[in-house]
């Protein structure tokens, strides 16, 4: 069943061990965007974009230019990775740019939230559930890449004790 997933770039496809830069500033790591292909391909969700670098994305994607957007770009063409949308929100309001972008889209599906920050808006929102919160010195792991899978198929983690194994297929 196809879903969303709300994607943060700062601390989900970048962490300390990061080598790539971007004017300085940590870039993006080639491992996270396979890992996140991966999700998207295990679930076929949609990728909408919330971080602050949407905006650069965007500016590439009208044919701009922006050193930023073109790395986003250039990461998620090596992987297949293709962005569906951006929400619009007003910075520290990024529940609140999840919850008007599934309105705008009319379906009930099911999504999840990758990002490294709970923002003071995700509880009020209902998004606390959905939430997959990589550790900022990290990015993501491939244990947050499998919590997102499941919520977005609406597994449960099992009958306590059961093992799972279905996840290496």
């Amino acid at each position: 069943m196809a879903g969303f997933l709300f994607l943060d770039v700062d601390g989900v496809l970048n962490g300390r061990h990061t080598r790539d830069r971007v004017l300085g500033c940590p870039g993006i790591s080639d491992r996270k965007v396979r890992l996140l292909s991966w999700i998207l391909q295990r679930t076929g969700a949609r990728l909408v974009l919330t971080s602050s670098w949407k905006d650069q994305w965007e500016t590439v994607a009208r044919g701009g230019r922006d050193p930023f957007g073109e790395r986003l770009q250039e990461a998620f063409s090596s992987a297949s990775v293709r962005v569906f949308g951006v929400t619009r929100d007003a910075g520290r309001d990024r529940g609140t740019g999840i919850r008007a972008f599934l309105k705008e889209q009319g379906e009930a599906a099911p999504f999840a939230v990758l990002d490294d920050t709970v923002f003071p808006d995700f509880a009020a929102q209902g998004i606390l559930p959905h939430l997959v919160r990589t550790k900022s010195s990290l990015g993501l792991t491939f244990w947050d890449a499998l919590r997102a899978v499941r919520i977005l198929t609406r597994e449960e983690a099992g009958a306590a004790g059961q093992r799972r194994t279905d996840w290496k297929s």
